[in-house]
């Protein structure tokens, strides 16, 4: 399906396809001739810019392209120095070069007499009359890099003839007849995929195939290479074509170290999905995530589709990781429950600001590039089917904070969005966003007690840099019978270090572990995987409305001294 969906992108009015077996491509050299294939200029021109980055390796022309194996095959009017002009590079084999600029130099000539061009005539004139042997090179000359010829003002490789003799070429080349696995009809078939998709990530620099059977283990009943799964040339041309597309356009595409996650829908729609499931707090987007929860775009959501696809790359090959179709409609529904899932209230205690699946996957691992792929997956279906997180991100989030002794806005909205999708009855919108005083979850009240300690230390010893969260979080939110009265005991001594005006906080803080103490008759011995998630929230909220009580009075302090500068009375 995923094939047949980039055909038929690439098939719909928003899509321009380049010519057959044409794809944009740096070409760094021109070779100047005049109209009777005479050199113009003694050096190829250099159109490369190494200060600029689209041309650092020269202007992006359309060209002919595709995908080479071992033997030769040349790209027709455009291609490295070897096959150009017989100049081979360094180590290589003086035989094969020859043999390559020999066939380069027959393709021209067969170019030249279909056509019946006189700008091909002049570069096969230029060719056969031995003109490769009047070129000379600069000291940093690339024979690696690809050449054209330029006629007059004209680029031969511009004209529609030469694009159709070039598909032409290709089309004769396909000489088994099998049904297309993605038009269903009986064509010629490729041996390897012309073309492959640029930009997946961990994939091959020159470009990945979607289709490729490249060992003996994956042929059967004679059929080799790409056969096993047998695509026309006129369909792996556009899908390949779309996907490329998709993948270099930035609205169509999130970016992950590890996969990309790459998206469109059948008509276009008023909601940028990108920014919507990326960058969903910034204040441009703020106002579609209200359309989103509102249903105000109906208008785009009759009879379209949302298609969606998780690449990631092994070499030359894609990895199709996962593959969504869904209706927009459904996309925006649920894409409406995934924020509703995930709100919980800022680091300070301030109102949920939405937060995108970079944050999110992100959460389970020290560094978003060793987080996995499955995590990536399971968050983007989540948001876009519905499908209730797997416990094993919840697993993931509540050993990452063990390791780093912390508990950050985007994992505990991870550890909320796993419990809220796999019990919605218990986690209805509006539930566990902020400090639940309520909430008589055993588990719930250890992380809260927690939090009271550590702010008995704190208070006792203000300078100090690591706290009992620090040395007992992990054991805490595991064990809590293990560790708590331990950690009780610690609170009275910090309690004796308190002097002057901090024995109103020692009233304070001694209070708040009392009230929460009465209300736990006795620690668990085991908190589980759910219970563990429950602790994180439980600490995390008793944090967050401490932080937004401080900010409240320190406000109201610098408020009431204005005041009082104004009336004249400091």
């Amino acid at each position: 399906m995923l094939l047949q969906r980039l055909k038929e992108f690439a098939e719909s009015e928003r899509f321009v396809l380049p010519p057959r077996l044409y794809s944009r491509r740096p070409i760094r050299y021109l070779i100047d001739l005049d109209s009777n294939g005479r050199l113009l200029s003694d050096f190829p021109i250099d159109t490369s810019d190494p200060g600029d980055w689209e041309v650092r390796r020269g202007i992006q022309r359309l060209a002919p392209t595709v995908s080479r194996s071992k033997g030769i095959t040349p790209l027709l009017l455009a291609d490295n120095a070897e096959y150009t002009l017989g100049v081979g590079r360094e180590g290589s084999n003086p035989e094969r070069v020859s043999a390559m600029h020999s066939s380069y130099v027959q393709l021209v000539e067969r170019c030249a007499s279909r056509t019946g061009l006189q700008t091909v005539a002049a570069v096969s004139r230029f060719l056969n009359g031995g003109g490769a042997n009047y070129v000379s090179f600069k000291d940093d000359f690339n024979a690696g890099a690809s050449i054209t010829f330029r006629v007059g003002k004209a680029f031969p490789i511009d004209s529609p003839s030469v694009q159709r003799f070039w598909a032409d070429v290709a089309e004769a080349s396909s000489a088994r007849r099998l049904q297309c696995l993605v038009c269903g009809e009986i064509k010629p078939v490729l041996d390897l995929l012309e073309k492959k998709g640029k930009g997946i990530p961990e994939g091959h620099p020159a470009g990945t195939s979607m289709i490729s059977a490249n060992t003996s283990v994956f042929e059967s009943y004679g059929l080799k290479k790409t056969q096993n799964s047998p695509t026309c040339a006129d369909c792996a041309e556009k899908f390949t074509e779309a996907l490329n597309h998709l993948l270099s356009d930035a609205s169509s595409h999130i970016q992950f170290p590890s996969a990309k996650v790459v998206f469109w829908t059948k008509d276009p729609t008023r909601l940028t999905w990108g920014r919507l499931l990326s960058s969903p707090g910034q204040p441009d987007v703020l106002g579609q995530i209200d359309m989103v929860r509102s249903g105000d775009h109906q208008s785009d959501l009759h009879d379209n589709t949302f298609y969606c696809t998780i690449l990631s790359a092994n070499g030359g090959r894609a990895v199709v990781r996962d593959w969504i179709e869904t209706a927009v409609g459904d996309a925006r529904k649920n894409l409406s429950n995934w924020f509703s899932a995930q709100a919980i209230t800022t680091r300070r205690g301030g109102a949920p600001e939405p937060l995108g699946v970079h944050a999110l996957a992100g959460a389970v691992a020290r560094d978003l590039k060793n987080c996995p792929v499955t995590a990536v997956t399971a968050l983007v279906r989540c948001a876009l089917v519905g499908t209730p997180l797997p416990m094993a991100l919840l697993h993931r989030a509540v050993t990452q904070s063990r390791m780093e002794h912390r508990m950050t806005r985007s994992r505990a909205a991870l550890i909320k969005m796993v419990l809220a999708t796999n019990n919605r009855q218990a986690f209805p919108e509006g539930h566990m966003v902020y400090l639940e005083d309520s909430n008589q979850e055993p588990a719930y009240l250890c992380g809260r007690l927690l939090y009271w300690i550590e702010d008995a230390q704190r208070a006792g010893v203000p300078r100090i840099k690591n706290t009992i969260v620090d040395r007992y979080y992990g054991i805490a939110s595991t064990s809590p019978l293990s560790v708590f009265r331990l950690l009780l005991r610690k609170t009275h001594t910090h309690f004796k270090e308190l002097v002057g005006d901090n024995r109103a906080a020692h009233r304070v803080i001694q209070s708040r572990i009392n009230e929460i103490q009465d209300r736990l008759p006795e620690f668990p011995r085991i908190l589980g995987l759910e219970e563990q998630g429950l602790f994180a929230l439980g600490y995390y909220h008793q944090r967050a409305y401490q932080y937004r009580l401080m900010d409240e009075r320190l406000n109201f302090s610098e408020h009431s001294l204005t005041d009082s500068f104004t009336a004249g009375v400091v």
